[in-house]
């Protein structure tokens, strides 16, 4: 059952924090000298393609889908870490991406990040205290040592870090997993920010470890009003943490709503796939065995009309030709000609 708030459950009021629009981030292949004389056309991996979403105030959005769906590459764009091609990003009513390096560097206070690897993150040189002190330090919020000391001591507490002297003057490699990603999330909350993004933030940690951090982040959430796209390719962290679910497959979205409803009635057949997959699950196996068959498409080429079509098992020829919009309720959608059919 996903452990929500009472507040949390009121995301259908909340005004969007963050919305994309026709999100396209495409990286170029790099082609050899052959074909650059040649005159190839310029190929391009099709990373993120045409996307929209809005995640809502104080609530937990989650991207989930298989790797090389665009997850990743959609939260790096959404903080404007990579460049999209088409688009655009607009953060509490502002758009991002125009925004000039200073007025970014102003904007990055309200918008950060936890990556997926703690020790890869942070620096190993530096103590635990210098690492949650710098961000301070380069935007001039605590100005003296005793401020910042002051400022690290109560972030280490609000992560469970306790008591905080035990843990100042320590380096990354001192430290377990679990105090790692803990370490990461205060540096990410030093700035008080309003929109964090997730990208599987527990995905290398022991399983005993994963429900304390997942668990961490929903007390923060509702401790500092904060807003969270959390990025995983597993459904039952999804399921546990989200208000909100979007799968995403080669760029696109194929299906979005509330946890409950994305879980536990699935319109998309590469959902129910997803779900089959998971471990304990009372979903049809032979359906994730049948997908699975097939070769995932190169992001490169993109197949024609619905981009899951060659691996669906009820794929038709409407499928292969015409790629079909986000269909269903109003607030439980599918990008299949065949909602409620299947």
């Amino acid at each position: 059952m996903a452990m929500l708030s009472d507040e949390a459950r009121q995301w259908k009021l909340e005004e969007p924090i963050i919305a994309v629009n026709e999100l396209k981030v495409w990286f170029p292949v790099r082609s050899s000298a052959l074909s650059g004389l040649r005159r190839k056309p310029e190929r391009h991996v099709h990373a993120v393609d045409g996307l929209n979403l809005e995640v809502r105030k104080r609530e937990i959005f989650c991207l989930a889908g298989e790797s090389g769906s665009g997850k990743s590459t959609t939260g790096l764009a959404m903080l404007r870490l990579v460049s999209p091609i088409e688009g655009s990003v607009i953060f509490k009513g502002e758009e991002i991406l125009v925004l000039k390096r200073n007025q970014m560097k102003k904007a990055r206070r309200w918008m950060q990040m936890i990556s997926q690897d703690p020790y890869a993150s942070l620096n190993p040189h530096m103590t635990v205290f210098e690492t949650i002190a710098e961000p301070l330090e380069i935007h001039g919020i605590a100005k003296s040592r005793k401020e910042r000391r002051g400022r690290v001591i109560e972030l280490l507490e609000n992560v469970e870090l306790t008591p905080p002297e035990n843990f100042m003057n320590k380096f990354p490699h001192e430290l377990s997993g679990g105090q790692r990603q803990r370490v990461v999330i205060a540096a990410a909350l030093a700035l008080n920010p309003e929109f964090l993004v997730a990208d599987e933030p527990v995905s290398m940690l022991d399983l005993s470890i994963r429900a304390e951090i997942l668990n961490l982040l929903l007390t923060l959430r509702d401790k500092f009003s904060l807003t969270i796209l959390f990025i995983t390719h597993d459904l039952s962290v999804a399921y546990h943490i989200a208000d909100r679910i979007a799968i995403m497959y080669l760029g696109k979205i194929m299906e979005i709503g509330s946890a409950e409803d994305v879980i536990n009635k699935s319109l998309h057949p590469y959902t129910k796939a997803l779900i089959a997959a998971v471990p304990g699950s009372e979903s049809k196996e032979k359906l994730w065995k049948k997908i699975t068959k097939a070769e995932i498409p190169s992001a490169v080429n993109v197949p024609s009309g619905c981009r899951f079509h060659d691996r669906c098992p009820y794929s038709t020829d409407k499928c292969k030709a015409q790629e079909p919009e986000l269909v269903g309720s109003h607030d439980h959608l599918a990008a299949c000609h065949y909602v409620g059919q299947i």
